[in-house]
């Protein structure tokens, strides 16, 4: 995932980011509405997140431009601001989420993957894989309705995975991810967890594990025959 701050608290969206890159997702930030609209125009993002207080622009105003340019990349707009008026006013201008500061860690990830479902046409928790189903909510690996034993890092490379389907993920993405900005083990690690994710999900999937190697590119979790 590709994310786009409009910010022009440096500190802020410097936390704002390490949180994002600790997820093991991608960050850009412009301290303007102007420099947040070109880059939103030249770059592809998967979310952008707004202030509503910009310098040289209202956060409304931005919402507005980036919708009329057929622009529809899920927005979510933060604010100081509490009255429901300002809310509903984002909210009618395209905006798809609204969060109020300060704000939890743990609820601007929430937000934030709720979005991504939306943009990647991820409409449910739930990701089929042949016959397993990979439960985000929960997480849960489940075959036959039943939980599959993973253990906690080998469900998020499968969790990142499934919620890029069909699309290459970078082994440093997947670094970034399971280990955030702690010290991290040589990156040779993530082909072990990849090595026995596979073997765990071949067995309960007529032998196939669904895991491709994209040479220099990563891995792509894909439901066909060719996995």
């Amino acid at each position: 995932m590709r994310i786009l701050i409009i910010e022009d608290d440096a500190l802020l969206a410097e936390r704002i980011q390490e949180i994002i890159e600790e997820a093991g997702h991608e960050v850009d930030h412009a301290l303007t509405g102007e420099e947040g609209l070109s880059l939103a125009e030249m770059e592809s993002h998967n979310v952008i997140i707004l202030d509503m207080g910009l310098p040289d622009m209202a956060g409304n105003d931005i919402t507005k431009a980036l919708r009329n340019a057929s622009n529809n990349v899920p927005i979510l707009v933060l604010s100081a601001r509490t009255q429901l008026e300002d809310k509903l006013a984002a909210l009618d201008l395209g905006a798809d989420d609204f969060m109020i500061k300060p704000f939890h860690r743990d609820e601007l990830l929430a937000r934030l993957h709720a979005l991504l479902r939306r943009s990647e046409g991820l409409n449910s928790y739930v990701v089929q894989i042949g016959d397993l189903q990979i439960d985000i909510r929960n997480k849960q690996l489940l075959a036959d309705n039943k939980p599959v034993t993973l253990t906690r890092k080998e469900f998020e490379i499968l969790e990142l995975l499934a919620m890029r389907q069909g699309r290459p993920v970078e082994k440093s993405t997947l670094m970034n991810h399971l280990y955030g900005s702690n010290d991290k083990p040589e990156i040779k690690i993530i082909d072990v967890f990849i090595c026995t994710l596979r073997k765990k999900l071949a067995e309960y999937n007529k032998g196939r594990h669904c895991i491709e190697t994209v040479w220099g590119r990563g891995y792509a979790l894909r439901d066909d025959e060719a996995a």
